[in-house]
């Protein structure tokens, strides 16, 4: 078994794939192994694979799983010390994957390291590239989550930083720490919250890693590019992008929120509650419809809460130094 399974969702990513590819044959790491879960696509995804990495094992869907169900099929059937979780429209510089496994190696209470994801519109401009897209995950305005640094001017960082987590766009993981904080369902392991689909899986693993003792870095020498479409100009055109990281935001906070944490930010949880109601009334109204599924799923939710709250191994407080890194 590979040292490092690079663990690769795709969805019509055809339009990507060969750049995508290319950055990850031209690695100066060499014990890892490509392992796709492909969700059905009916483009040219699965040829451009089997022509392009041969090597690749290629996981074949019928249906759309979803980002989260797709990951964890593949770190299930995998015994690799670490394991790179992508997305399919980035481009790996070609020492990421070794700068990544030598931080690792040196610090292990780390769980999770990334490097420094720059923007692009396309994978081909990568020398035109001049904002940050993510240097880990932020924590503002006790409510929100957002990419770190992101739309920030690409300024060189020096030194490695710890972040509360880090971005599920190119996030390197210790298998052994995904072990410990894995969610039990009915003999079913879940590392990533496969009840999310996509969106916020990244979140709340970081929690789940924190009350567990573990910290996340960004190694800013390692370097991904990634096509940032406009998350703003995309919810505002769909609905569904709307729905699903409102419902999971909301997940997130009710799984991994202790009551001492609840009672700290409770005025800032109502007020956001309050003024998201009151958009979604007048603009939005099929995103108030993510209250109905949430309560469908409250009783699988608080199982994998109160998992959560009963294996904690730092304070509340030391979760708030965390969130405010």
């Amino acid at each position: 078994m590979s040292r490092v399974t690079i663990s690769l969702v795709t969805y019509n990513g055809a339009e990507h794939l060969p750049l995508f590819l290319e950055g990850v044959q031209k690695q100066t790491f060499a014990d890892c192994q490509l392992v796709v879960c492909d969700n059905a696509s009916t483009d040219a995804t699965r040829e451009l694979i089997e022509s392009h990495s041969p090597s690749a094992r290629t996981i074949k869907k019928e249906t759309n799983k979803g980002f989260a169900q797709g990951h964890n099929e593949i770190m299930l059937g995998t015994d690799s010390e670490y394991i790179l979780v992508i997305n399919q429209d980035t481009y790996l510089e070609k020492d990421y994957i070794a700068l990544c496994v030598d931080f690792l190696d040196h610090h292990p209470k780390v769980a999770s390291v990334s490097g420094l994801c720059v923007r692009v519109h396309h994978l081909r401009d990568r020398d035109r590239a001049r904002k940050i897209d993510s240097a880990g995950i932020s924590f503002r305005y006790n409510y929100f989550f957002e990419e770190r640094l992101g739309n920030k001017p690409l300024v060189s960082i020096a030194n490695p930083q710890e972040v509360f987590g880090v971005s599920g766009t190119a996030a390197f993981y210790r298998k052994s720490a995904l072990e410990k904080v894995a969610l039990v369902l009915n003999g079913k392991k879940e590392y990533l919250d496969a009840d999310f689909f996509m969106y916020k899986e990244d979140v709340d693993l970081a929690f789940r890693l924190r009350w567990a003792g573990f910290t996340s870095y960004v190694v800013p020498a390692a370097r991904v590019y990634h096509i940032r479409t406009g998350k703003k100009e995309a919810q505002r055109s769909n609905p569904f992008i709307n729905y699903v990281s409102y419902r999971n935001t909301v997940a997130v906070w009710y799984k991994n929120l202790s009551a001492e944490l609840f009672l700290r930010f409770i005025a800032s949880l109502l007020f956001f509650e309050m003024a998201k109601a009151i958009y979604c009334l007048i603009r939005e109204r099929s995103t108030l419809c993510a209250w109905r599924d949430l309560m469908r799923l409250r009783p699988v939710l608080k199982e994998k809460r109160a998992m959560i709250m009963s294996s904690r191994k730092i304070s509340s407080s030391a979760m708030v130094r965390a969130l405010h890194l």
